[in-house]
């Protein structure tokens, strides 16, 4: 009788093995979703910068090498980053350029953003080491970057680091 049972594939219960299926995918994949850590940062190409002194900004680009130890891939849809040269903040960097992800493994996400001129003299008095001819400014970076999923699924993952930044890889600083 137990052998027939299992074979139908109907439980004592008189419910079906596909009826018990269908809920505990749907519940272990929302489940296994929820917990996902902040993406870990690598390195930065040395930043470009292009000072306009007409309109007293200065336009900043660099390359954020990042690392996604979570399972998820896809694509970055959407975030935004603010960026702190010590504690003072310089600018706001908006992502709108299509970067794919994938899980468990480093990506490059090119970042643009523009400040002005007083916000960067506001930071320069944090920066260290002008006397030893290593000279360098502390920045930190957080915000919140959404990766999209199977055109369905979308997830918020924090992004914070710190790192310095030495004035000696700044790139292009032309007028």
């Amino acid at each position: 009788m137990l052998f027939l049972q299992l074979s139908t594939g109907k439980s004592p219960t008189g419910i079906t093995m596909r009826q018990n299926l269908i809920p505990a995918i749907i519940i272990s994949l929302l489940a296994g979703g929820c917990a996902l850590q902040p993406l870990q940062y690598v390195a930065h190409s040395p930043l470009k910068v292009a000072v306009s002194l007409q309109n007293q900004e200065a336009t900043i680009a660099t390359n954020i090498s990042l690392y996604n130890p979570n399972r998820l891939t896809g694509k970055v849809q959407s975030g935004q980053l603010e960026v702190l040269l010590g504690p003072s903040s310089v600018g706001n960097i908006v992502l709108d350029t299509t970067v794919r992800v994938k899980g468990r493994s480093a990506f490059i996400l090119p970042v643009q953003f523009t400040t002005t001129g007083a916000q960067l003299l506001n930071a320069s008095k944090y920066a260290k080491g002008f006397f030893s001819g290593n000279a360098y400014i502390p920045y930190t970076v957080k915000g919140d970057i959404f990766i999209r999923s199977m055109l369905v699924y979308r997830k918020r993952i924090d992004v914070v680091y710190s790192d310095s930044l030495l004035l000696k890889d700044i790139q292009g600083l032309r007028q």
